[in-house]
């Protein structure tokens, strides 16, 4: 005889909260209040329900997760992002094969320059950036927490400041304002919430224990950097060839370059929201499935979490991924116009109009995070998803709000330091080993302004505890009830620091 299987059906309400999940309590008694047992071949029928199996004998095996139907989300979006890459792959080959013939050509003499200290530069910094998370995980954050998230606040402002005079310095203007502004709220926020401290070093401490259990969360990190590096040296063929080596007149070069833009901030959002989605999808198993042990969550969840990411969201990631990347392109050219323009009116009007979509840009990369995180959960298209996270961050603003602040105050400074130091020992070991080998350094590797952007990609191993820890709050702000019966004790303790229904 086979083992006797039954299927719960779990439905969820207009705010994104799931019903009660308890399956010890299940084991004991077949029939619970909100949840049905169905056959498994009436599940298909049921449109947005979330389903877990259940073994009678053994818990927890043959879990279906995410819990819902899986529906390809957003084609559309997936089919523009396919044409687009169609696109640039095209125009790559043909300068691969157009551009290799010109053997002296200034052209291949920019790709040999560029591309392989690139590479070096980013495999190099990889390898320091892990050793840096690493102290500051084990040798700073573990061993005292709130001394730890102290210094980040002054670090902030002492690291803050100088790096944003930096900034301004080689006319990133609307970056380093939007720096300075950040800096000085975010100051002013800590001030005002900083007896909340305690609740988010027990929410990041809990991130770190299961990033310790799963440490591909930091393999999947540094295979994003890794991989938008490699695009970027693939994007500069096509970019080289036809700003470089083909003769065309000043429109066709403008609307070629802003084609290959688009397409560089789109590949680059998509990466980064792909990181974040997959990552909250394991944050979300673990969430719903594990005890404090770690028992009972699925094997190999990021890998289950990847394949829903790629396959059935890959729609809702490039329609989140595209918005952000429209403000980063007007941005781009509005800080184009305004670094270039003889106008100081002119110049005035576009560095302000940049600022403006600075902000703009980053409340909506934070709201697809939560964004994200939500279809990780339920794996519902991006504006379902977007609706259900509204009505989450309005009833629970200050907690969530609260805790995002503090987030963005710990890993602010660390980002900066990490990035800074990491750049700076990259540079200087890729320039001695151009120097020992016969090679003329480019100016594009000694110069000094190149943190401005490894900094928004070396703050990833940072950037995942905050995706993860936004995750386990959203779950919480969800359903508490789960939290509650699978990890009593976590529950009762941060509940202790910060009510949390």
């Amino acid at each position: 005889m086979g083992k006797e299987k039954k299927y719960y059906l779990i439905k969820d309400d207009e705010n994104g909260s799931l019903d009660q999940l308890d399956h010890q309590d299940r084991r004991q008694q077949p029939s619970i209040e909100n949840i049905e047992s169905f056959p498994i071949e009436d599940i298909k029928s049921i449109p947005q329900v979330i389903v877990k199996s259940q073994d009678i004998e053994e818990d927890n095996q043959d879990i279906l997760f995410p819990t819902q139907k899986r529906v390809f989300n957003d084609k559309k979006f997936a089919i523009a992002f396919i044409i687009q890459m169609v696109i640039f792959l095209i125009m790559t080959f043909f300068a691969i094969v157009v551009g290799s013939k010109q053997e002296e050509s200034k052209y291949v003499s920019f790709i040999k320059e560029f591309s392989i200290p690139f590479l070096g530069f980013h495999l190099i910094s990889m390898v320091l950036l892990f050793i840096g998370f690493t102290i500051w995980e084990r040798l700073l954050f573990r061993k005292n927490p709130m001394k730890t998230v102290e210094l980040s606040f002054y670090g902030m402002i002492i690291v803050g400041l100088p790096a944003s005079i930096i900034l301004f310095y080689y006319k990133y203007y609307s970056t380093s304002i939007i720096w300075i502004i950040s800096i000085v709220l975010l100051g002013f926020l800590y001030n005002k919430i900083k007896e909340k401290v305690p609740f988010i070093i027990e929410i990041i401490l809990i991130v770190l224990d299961i990033m310790e259990k799963y440490r591909s969360i930091i393999i999947i990190n540094f295979l994003s950097i890794f991989i938008f590096a490699l695009y970027f040296c693939i994007w500069m063929f096509p970019m080289g060839y036809f700003l470089i080596l083909l003769e065309i007149n000043l429109i066709l070069k403008i609307i070629i370059t802003i084609i290959l833009v688009f397409n560089l901030y789109w590949v680059f959002n998509f990466i980064s929201f792909t990181c974040s989605t997959t990552i909250s999808g394991l944050i979300s198993t673990w969430y719903f499935f594990s005890d404090e042990n770690f028992n009972g969550i699925p094997s190999n969840p990021i890998i289950g979490s990847l394949y829903r990411t790629t396959t059935t969201s890959f729609g809702s990631i490039a329609f989140g991924s595209l918005i952000v990347t429209i403000i980063d392109l007007l941005r781009s050219l509005l800080s184009k116009i305004a670094n270039s323009s003889d106008s100081s009116i002119l110049k005035s009007i576009c560095l302000m109009c940049s600022i403006s979509t600075a902000f703009i840009r980053g409340i909506l990369y934070r709201f697809n995070l939560f964004t994200f995180s939500m279809i990780s959960i339920y794996g519902q298209s991006f504006m379902e998803s977007a609706k259900k996270t509204t009505n989450l961050l309005n009833v629970h603003n200050h907690k969530l709000f609260t805790s995002c602040a503090l987030l963005k105050v710990i890993f602010f400074a660390i980002s900066i330091i990490v990035s800074l130091s990491v750049t700076f020992l990259s540079l200087l070991i890729i320039y001695l080993i151009q120097l020992s080998i016969g090679v003329e350094s480019s100016h594009m590797f000694v110069s000094g302004d190149k943190f401005v952007l490894v900094f928004f990609i070396f703050d990833k191993p940072f950037n995942a505890i905050y995706i993860s820890a936004i995750t386990i709050l959203m779950c919480m702000c969800s359903d508490p009830n789960v939290f509650q019966q699978n990890k009593p004790n976590l529950y009762n303790k941060l509940n202790s620091l910060w009510n949390i229904i």
